[in-house]
């Protein structure tokens, strides 16, 4: 017996299925907008792997391969683009993109989207990604906003398998709830972000130029200390000769100790436990620090006292270091190593935690890392640096200089802030147009509604 058909829904039907039911709205939209499900409005389509024994190459050719390490800003960055030969290529034609087309990663980093350029029209896509292809009921630059918004970042985050190789799969971004408009609000919505966001681009350059600037300086001024230069005119007007300058290993100088061992804990158990993570741009939110567990006899070799010196030994961010300049119960990491200059040495604490933030110190930290497979600094390492000593006068001056300086690095701080205040402000120019509250919005439209059946009608 032949198996029945399954029936034909019509096209209320179809409409009702689309709709996202009243209880399950997320926020209030304007009366002329509805909500619905993203895979009404558009097809979503993954990307391909290469076939097995075929490689990707730099040479150029007809056939671009776009990988999510290409994903740039709302688009494609082009100068690193790998090719395909013809023959792999011909494996994997049906899984290209086209500038109609939105894409989002799916695997790895998840959620980066953005719009394909017209140069890579016809590319092949990753099987990380997936291409999603607007219908006539949504405006490719409406929907790139809208998936950059915090609800859908937000549905992204909920769908998202929790796994080893965390993953986004297709149908979850098809049951992507979306707010609804008609064409002409879509795109003018899309036109008043492009709008806002190109104001604050701007200010974003202004801010990332002065900021560029002030760390320039800040090297600058760095290197001219510890070569001399900074005080070539206190020592003219001292009477001291640049002779007394003196270039010595730093182990003739200091102490070393590795950071206690220990977990960290919310809870208040014992002193501060400052780790590396805790040390940032040379500073430590000490009301951010974790605490930890830790005997009086323990605490005696390992609590922190002011000019100690805390630098990084393992990681990314090796070499890195902290002065300590408050009276705070605390103990240091394993991770860390503690320095403190040896008794009656002409160092002044300071004079030396100055010298790590300049090049000349940077540019040993990383000559060390380079010669090892595991990226750190032991003690030892540490002691076989060299470092440039005037008198202890001049160690003087060269701090006050620097003091000065570093006020001024507040100023490099509200940069950094005006920075991720820009970020805020973008969220927040979206979350409010996903809401119909950037005043683009004309209450005498037909309703969306009337959108979605037109576009439901094509699938009859």
């Amino acid at each position: 017996m032949a198996k029945a058909k399954k029936a034909k829904l019509s096209l209320d039907e179809l409409v009702e299925q689309a709709l996202v039911a009243e209880d399950e709205k997320p926020y209030d939209v304007p009366d002329n907008w509805v909500w619905c499900r993203l895979s009404e409005l558009v097809t979503i389509k993954g990307g391909k792997r290469l076939p097995k024994d075929h490689v990707l190459i730099d040479e150029k050719t007809k056939y671009p391969y776009i990988r999510v390490t290409d994903f740039g800003d709302n688009t494609i960055n082009i100068e690193n683009i790998k090719y395909l030969e013809e023959e792999t290529q011909m494996l994997i034609k049906n899984y290209t993109v086209s500038n109609k087309d939105v894409y989002i990663s799916i695997a790895g980093t998840i959620g980066k989207v953005g719009i394909i350029p017209i140069e890579l029209e016809g590319a092949n896509l990753t099987e990380n990604a997936a291409k999603i292809t607007p219908s006539r009921g949504i405006d490719k630059k409406y929907l790139l906003y809208l998936l950059q918004s915090y609800y859908l970042e937000y549905q992204i985050d909920q769908s998202t398998l929790s796994s080893t190789q965390p993953k986004l799969a297709l149908f979850r971004i098809g049951e992507f709830k979306i707010p609804l408009s008609l064409i002409k609000e879509q795109k003018r919505i899309a036109s008043t972000i492009d709008s806002m966001f190109r104001q604050l681009d701007k200010a974003r350059e202004l801010v990332q130029t002065a900021l560029e600037s002030f760390e320039n300086r800040k090297l600058a001024i760095l290197h001219k200390a510890f070569t001399g230069e900074l005080t070539a005119k206190w020592r003219e007007e001292n009477g001291v000769s640049f002779d007394s300058w003196e270039e010595k290993k730093l182990g003739e100088y200091i102490s070393t100790k590795y950071g206690y061992t220990e977990s960290a804990s919310k809870e208040e158990v014992g002193p501060k436990f400052v780790r590396i993570t805790d040390i940032q741009d040379g500073n430590v939110d000490w009301s951010k620090v974790p605490y930890c567990t830790i005997s009086n006899e323990e605490f005696q070799k390992y609590g922190l006292k002011i000019n100690d010196i805390l630098v990084a030994r393992t990681g990314a961010t090796t070499g890195k270091s902290y002065i300590v300049e408050q009276d705070v119960k605390a103990v240091f990491a394993s991770y860390l190593i503690r320095v403190n200059i040896l008794p009656n040495k002409k160092l002044l604490p300071k004079y030396l935690w100055s010298y790590m933030q300049s090049i000349l110190y940077w540019n040993q930290i990383i000559d060390i890392k380079q010669g090892i497979a595991q990226p750190g600094v032991n003690a030892n390492k540490l002691k076989e640096l060299d470092i440039n000593i005037p008198t202890l006068a001049e160690q003087i001056e060269i701090v006050h200089i620097l003091d000065n300086l570093l006020t001024n690095e507040q100023q490099a701080q509200q940069l950094c802030n005006l920075l991720e205040k820009i970020d805020l402000m973008k969220k927040s120019i979206l979350a409010r147009a996903f809401r119909g509250e950037l005043g683009t919005n004309n209450p005498d439209d037909e309703n969306a509604i009337e959108l979605l059946k037109e576009v439901l009608a094509d699938k009859l």
